[in-house]
């Protein structure tokens, strides 16, 4: 499943250099500092915003090869604008050509488009696409969790965060939270027999949805 990224378009529907093949009671799971202050009492360091979403884009990563696939995403830049990028899975030998990855044990794939904007320090979703297939082409889909934080047109106000599922209503935007990427792996392992690469999988989600809480709601500097 192939897409060209394209500004902030492609990210709607769903290593600094490219990267090839290779989202409670709970363990700690040890990521990059994203603030840009590493330990309380010193003087607060901006760190470049390339930087701040990188380390957005390997926490993804850590917990993509930890639990289902090999695969990484890669970081991409938005032409004209310092602050804003785009991570997803980039075919190999290409300009920014999106593709979705194979999940381990398990006939059907993943794509992930997520768009990333870096303010004071820390990355906040723009949008996000989450597209589970049972094959490579692009009407292979059997569910997509999609978020944008744009309204809709004020003709048709569908919910900024929802759900499509394949089949007779697949046009409906069905209501959802923001659904962080580790329930879709969590989903796809329970649901679609995806074989997990550890049997500590459940716990490396655990930790990593309560870091994606945390920081949620975390407030703003």
């Amino acid at each position: 499943m192939r897409r060209r990224a394209r500004g902030w378009v492609w990210a709607r529907r769903s290593s600094d250099a490219p990267t090839r093949l290779a989202s409670s009671t709970i363990p700690t799971l040890t990521f990059p500092c994203w603030s840009g202050c590493c330990g309380s009492g010193r003087t607060a360091i901006a760190q470049p915003p390339r930087k701040v979403a990188q380390a957005f884009a390997d926490r993804l990563n850590d917990v993509l090869n930890r639990t289902v696939t090999d695969a990484r995403l890669t970081l991409i830049p938005i032409p004209g604008h310092d602050t804003q990028f785009s991570i997803a899975c980039v075919e190999p030998d290409t300009k920014w050509s999106i593709t979705s990855f194979a999940l381990h044990g398990s006939h059907v794939r993943l794509e992930i488009s997520h768009a990333v904007e870096v303010v004071d320090g820390r990355e906040h979703t723009v949008s996000y696409a989450y597209r589970l297939s049972d094959g490579d082409k692009k009407d292979d889909w059997l569910i997509r969790w999609e978020h944008t934080r744009h309204p809709p047109k004020d003709s048709y106000p569908y919910p900024l965060s929802h759900v499509h599922v394949r089949g007779e209503c697949a046009r409906l935007h069905i209501p959802t939270s923001r659904v962080p990427l580790e329930l879709v792996l969590w989903h796809a392992i329970v649901e679609w027999d995806v074989t997990p690469k550890t049997h500590d999988w459940r716990s490396i989600l655990e930790a990593s949805l309560a870091d994606f809480y945390q920081r949620r709601s975390a407030p703003a500097r």
